[in-house]
Formats: structure tokens, sequence, C-alpha cells
């Protein structure tokens, strides 16, 4: 069962919504100066008041024959006064929003860098203490730091990605016992459950994320996602995926069963870098894969003598 606490990666936050509602704020705005603009400029009320009455019938010929009746510019004095008017004040409001904005988002970057040095510090804490256990991830003990994860920090979707962010970083440079203490983390954390919404996202960029997040923790529940995601309508996706299940499967080779094409440079790279991780004793019989699969024996030939097996 989803947990519902959790957010939804599939929908847009709120502060992506408040910079969307924004951006249609300043264009009504400008819109409205534009409508303005014209009516200054066009005597827009004699043109209506033409149109209105002509028939249908005539209406084209009156339109082609450009006899929109009393349509008319206005003193060229008084255009130019308005004209100015409206593009200085259209002008003012366009720098005020652009340095409003610049400084709201200045503040959240840093704010955000804030919480991700917040996030660190508990991470590392996680790490670093013997007593440190999965179930008490909600607060971190040490005799120099004590920090707590508030609700907001669990529950709020940007913090929350900035959490997830910064645990996948840390997770990726170390190893041991330190590598599996972060992992008991993901768990408790409660990121394992918001895996299935990702997969599910309508966004290829979370799909693709899922992906990668699955393999980096070994979340085995959702291998299966990754298989299906080779089949992906995007073409990230489908890649980041074939690389998960290479770096998932002993033998990273296997991945040609699906494969019934002509391999990329890009496919053949990867295919080489994932067996490259492998330790010796784990190597693929390439010999037996040559006669597998026929339509790939120039590469994987090329392979075997690359490895010199």
């Amino acid at each position: 069962m989803k947990n519902k606490t959790n957010p939804l990666y599939s929908k847009v936050s709120r502060k992506a919504l408040a910079r969307h509602a924004s951006d249609l704020i300043l264009s009504s705005v400008l819109a409205l100066f534009l409508c303005g603009l014209i009516h200054e400029l066009f005597d827009l009320d004699n043109i209506i008041a033409a149109i209105g009455h002509k028939s249908p019938a005539n209406l084209m010929a009156v339109i082609a024959d450009f006899e929109l009746g009393r349509l008319r510019i206005k003193p060229i004095n008084s255009t130019i006064l308005h004209l100015a008017l409206f593009l200085l004040l259209a002008l003012g409001i366009l720098i005020s929003y652009m340095l409003i904005h610049l400084k709201l988002s200045k503040s959240e970057s840093k704010k955000n860098q804030l919480k991700a040095e917040e996030f660190q510090n508990y991470f590392t804490t996680i790490i670093t203490e013997n007593n440190s256990a999965p179930d008490s991830y909600l607060s971190a003990h040490s005799s120099t730091v004590r920090m707590h994860l508030s609700k907001d920090d669990l529950y709020n979707i940007d913090k929350r990605l900035i959490l997830l962010k910064e645990l996948r970083s840390m997770h990726s440079l170390v190893g041991g016992q330190e590598k599996i203490r972060l992992e008991d983390q993901y768990f408790a954390l409660g990121f394992v459950d918001e895996l299935e919404d990702k997969f599910l996202s309508p966004d290829w960029v979370v799909r693709a994320q899922a992906v990668s997040e699955t393999a980096q923790f070994k979340v085995k529940k959702y291998y299966p996602y990754i298989e299906d995601l080779m089949s992906d309508r995007n073409e990230s996706v489908r890649q980041n995926a074939m690389i998960a299940q290479m770096k998932l499967d002993d033998q990273p080779l296997s991945i040609l069963d699906r494969i019934k094409r002509p391999l990329s440079v890009w496919e053949k790279h990867q295919m080489y870098l994932a067996i490259k991780a492998l330790p010796s004793h784990k190597l693929p019989p390439f010999t037996e894969l040559i006669n597998k699969y026929s339509i790939h024996k120039d590469f994987i030939n090329d392979l075997k003598l690359q490895f010199n097996v």
C-alpha cells in the first residue's frame, strides 16, 4: 500500500506553482498594457461600429477593400506620448519583477545550501556513530553533534529532495559498513515507499532517477520495474534502465537477449564499462556468447581480445 503522507513526484511542487503563477501574472499585465496601447493608437470603437453595421455578406468585401469605415490613427503627438508612457511603465514592471525574482532565487538557493549542509552533518553523524540505529533516524546522537530531522524536513517535497540528494551523494563516496548504514537510512527514511510513484511518473526525468536510485540502493522489489523501463518511450530512460540492468546482473552481456539489432557506440561503451567493473573470475564466457549472439559476434570478439580471455 502506498504511503499517502509521502509526496507524489508526478505533481509540481508548490514553489514551482508559485513561479508559474508569477509568470502568468506578469504576462497578463503586459498583455493588458498591449491592449491599452492598441486602443490608444487606433479608434477601436469606430472600427467595431463599422464592422457591426456590415452584414456577413459584404463584410469580406469591406475588409478586402480596406474600408473598415472610420479607421484612423490618433494625432501623432498624443500617440508618441502614450506609447512612451506605456513602454516606460511596462519596462519598470519588468525590471522590478526580474530584480525580485533574482533576489528570491538567491535567497532560496542559500537556504537550500544551508539545508544541504545540515543533512550532510546528519549523515556524517550516522556513519561515524557506533550506536546509530536505523529505527532511530529522527535523531542522531554524538558527543559534538545532535542533529534532528523535523517533520518539515521529512515531508516537505523540496527539502525531502535535498535530503535524498545528499544521501545518494554520500552513499556513492563511502564503502563497507558506512555504505550499509546509509542504505539502512534510505529504507528508514521511507524513500523506498516513494519509488513506485517515481516509476509511474509521467516525467521521464523522474523515471530515470527511479531506475538509478533502485540500482544504487539495491531495492530488489523494484528490479522488474527496471526491466520494464528498458522498453520505455523515452530514450534516456531506456538507456538508464539498460545501465542499471547490466550493473545488477552478474553477467552484463545477458542483456543482449533483448537487443536484436546492431549495438550503438554508446551501448558498446556501457557494456565495456560494466564488464570492466567485474572481478576477473566473473568475466563472461566470451566464446560461448559469440556463438549465441551471432549479430553481435564482432563486438564480443573485440571484448574477448580486450580482456585477454
